[in-house]
């Protein structure tokens, strides 16, 4: 449950277990209104909904509690957890939370995909290291190699003057 009126006015939403993180006011109620919408379809079962709602909520706080309600659904719909992971992965990444993006991705199998968005941001290096400690063979191969293709694009030529 989200935290109750001194969360609200401290600006911070409970995440259960989780550590809290700063939000305004503002966006702390409309957490709170989210989380009651989405507790409100998983108790009526269609937790495919309330995770879904809680992605769309664009909060990250949030999207951390979907990871958490999509596990419910592993057993069901291994698919469905694994793309909910997926996202929000790909979310963390995409706001610079690297590290926990990447561990999220590679704990699904897709360490290879989380390369390839540090790649997309210029995140090179990134990638590489990732591809290094996450990949094997090919997988690590391709990875590095596009790495040694944009440091050759970023080399600039030498003058003769």
């Amino acid at each position: 449950r989200v935290g109750g009126a001194d969360s609200r006015r401290e600006g911070k939403i409970n995440t259960e277990g989780a550590s809290s993180l700063p939000l305004s006011a503002e966006m702390a109620a409309v957490a709170t209104r989210v989380c009651r919408l989405a507790e409100a379809r998983m108790l009526k079962g269609d937790t495919k909904a309330a995770v879904q709602l809680l992605l769309d909520s664009q909060i990250p706080q949030l999207e951390l509690r979907a990871c958490t309600l999509a596990g419910t659904m592993a057993i069901e719909n291994p698919k469905e957890h694994r793309d909910v992971l997926y996202e929000v992965g790909c979310r963390l990444i995409s706001r610079q939370e690297i590290s926990f993006g990447v561990q999220i991705m590679a704990g699904i199998g897709a360490a290879r995909e989380a390369c390839l968005h540090l790649q997309a941001q210029g995140r090179w290096e990134a990638a590489a290291n990732v591809a290094i400690s996450r990949l094997k063979g090919n997988e690590r191969s391709l990875v590095l190699e596009r790495w040694g293709n944009q440091q050759q694009r970023d080399q600039k030529p030498p003058t003769n003057t």
